[in-house]
């Protein structure tokens, strides 16, 4: 997950975004599941997996700022 401090100003940014890990690791075998937000969506919480069960790689660590997203959240 990429937390970005600001929601993208159009959709093309964000595609552009998303599209970043492709033209960096070319011909790479690794797979990523590559979600990006930003700090406006965490706001209402932060997935357990990934507040509690991931690791900080790079940047600012955000996450203890949000509350985790209620379980009863999750299954909706």
């Amino acid at each position: 997950m990429l937390i970005f401090r600001q929601p993208f100003a159009d959709e093309e940014k964000r595609k552009a975004a998303e599209q970043a890990w492709d033209r960096y690791t070319p011909g790479s075998t690794l797979e990523v599941d590559l979600v990006l937000t930003n700090e406006q969506e965490l706001h209402d919480g932060v997935n357990p997996n990934v507040k509690l069960g991931s690791q900080f790689l790079y940047g600012e660590d955000v996450c203890h700022r949000y509350p985790i997203v209620p379980m009863k959240s999750l299954d909706e």
